[in-house]
């Protein structure tokens, strides 16, 4: 399932002329209006909902800026790898709540260091 009603407009991997991370894209991107709602891949715990994301510790392990994501969300699923979903305008659950897939957890947006508005989705899997 889609997290949003739109395809993915910028794939995981190499993607050519991407500006960042030498032309690495760690995730998806879904190009959408802001303020459209969404909602998890997979469902599971919510471990991350807070703005200005992500801190300095966190950034140098994904080599992005501090607060790159801006309002972010991230779900543990079962099998214990973590999707991140990233640029929201709004949460619509806190930590320790459950994400279910197919209702709507967060809204869209463009916070955070984006070129205009969309949804961004990664996988960590440790």
């Amino acid at each position: 399932m889609r997290p949003v009603p739109y395809p993915v407009s910028v794939p995981f991997g190499y993607v050519p002329g991407y500006p960042v991370n030498n032309g690495i894209h760690f995730g998806e991107d879904y190009p959408c209006p802001a303020g459209t709602p969404g909602t998890v891949r997979y469902s599971g715990l919510v471990v991350v909902a807070r703005d200005d994301y992500p801190p300095p510790s966190v950034a140098a392990l994904f080599n992005v800026q501090p607060g790159a994501w801006g309002l972010y969300l991230e779900v543990l699923r079962a099998n214990g790898k973590r999707d991140g979903y990233a640029h929201l305008q709004s949460l619509l659950l806190l930590e320790g709540l459950e994400a279910v897939t197919g209702k709507t957890c967060y809204i869209t947006g463009e916070s955070g260091l984006t070129f205009g508005p969309h949804l961004h989705r990664h996988t960590i899997v440790n």
